[in-house]
Formats: structure tokens, sequence, C-alpha cells
């Protein structure tokens, strides 16, 4: 019986541990997170990391892709050029530009290169 009673105890304890938010020992006291945006990304800054051209550019921004009319933190894809990104927002027009100029293109059929038959 005594067993019992310290098992339930014990479990009582770890049932109140687990529902509590773990606090992160290296934050400030007083510390507030800034409150986070639907999308996630309102307080981030806006890096470009991909450009696919073609009939449907499509442009990676903070790991999301997008095409021409959707938006990000508040703003609208605009266009999608060779090496940057022109968004539209209340602050006005921003450009994105690559970090590295590598932009890819869909394959045509004629510009497929295969192995040859072995």
């Amino acid at each position: 019986m005594h067993n019992w009673i310290w098992l339930v105890f014990v479990s009582a304890l770890a049932l109140q541990a687990s529902a509590q938010t773990p606090i992160d020992p290296t934050r400030p006291n007083g510390y507030a997170a800034p409150a986070a945006a639907s999308d996630g990304t309102a307080n981030a800054p806006l890096r470009l990391t991909l450009i696919r051209l073609g009939q449907k550019p499509l442009a990676v921004i903070n790991g999301r892709s997008l095409h021409v009319g959707e938006s990000i933190a508040g703003q609208r894809v605009t266009a999608i050029q060779p090496g940057r990104v022109l968004l539209a927002g209340e602050q006005g027009q921003r450009v994105l530009s690559l970090v590295s100029r590598k932009t890819t293109t869909p394959y045509s059929n004629s510009s497929i290169k295969r192995p040859p038959k072995l």
C-alpha cells in the first residue's frame, strides 16, 4: 500500500512538471518574446534564396514558395525577374536581390541532355 501511494505522488509531480512551460535559463529577467505574425515572418528580415523563371515564375523568400500576387510579411510580390524580386507594401516598393546570382529556368524538351543508352 505504501508503494502505491508513493507511485501516485511521483506521478502527480511528473504531470504537474510536464504541464508547465519550460523556462530558458539564459533568458534575461522580464524578457517577453515578440508576437509572431500569422505567417511567422513579420519580425524576420526577408531573405530571397531562389528564383525559378518560366511561365509561372517562383521565388523562395524566408523558406516560402511565392508566385506573383502572393504576400509575405504584409508585402505583395509584384514581379519576379532574373536575380531579383519586387515587393510592394505599405512602406512602398522594395527590391530583394539574390545573395548568389543563381537563377534556374525549367528545362525545355530540346535542351535536355540525356546520357547515351548503353
